[in-house]
């Protein structure tokens, strides 16, 4: 297990809902893709680990990350998949490419 934890200016109960959804992002625009939370994610999920996160509005942000010693690769591997290839075609219609994001 491990935990990240910061002392910022937390995540709001709205934003928390989506912040592993590709293109998320609360940023302005030009500032970040939203694909930071969504690849973790998708990676941590394909090794058969687990993320979650805990947050207080204007106080705080952690992010707990389960993996395995050794890989499992999770029964949702074609899930994963899939929602890497479709942040792919999202990026491309978006005009991204490879390394943009």
């Amino acid at each position: 297990m491990i935990r990240v934890t910061d002392n910022g200016k937390g995540i709001s109960r709205e934003d928390i809902k989506h912040i592993f959804n590709p293109f998320f992002s609360t940023k302005k625009e030009g500032e970040g893709t939203g694909l930071g939370l969504s690849v973790s994610y998708g990676l941590i999920r394909k090794y058969g680990g687990d993320i979650s996160v805990s947050s207080t509005p204007d106080q705080t942000t952690e992010f707990t990350i389960w993996l395995h010693a050794i890989p499992d690769y999770s029964a949702d591997r074609q899930i994963v998949a899939n929602d890497l290839k479709q942040i792919e075609q999202d990026a491309k219609q978006l005009g991204l490419v490879a390394g943009d994001y």
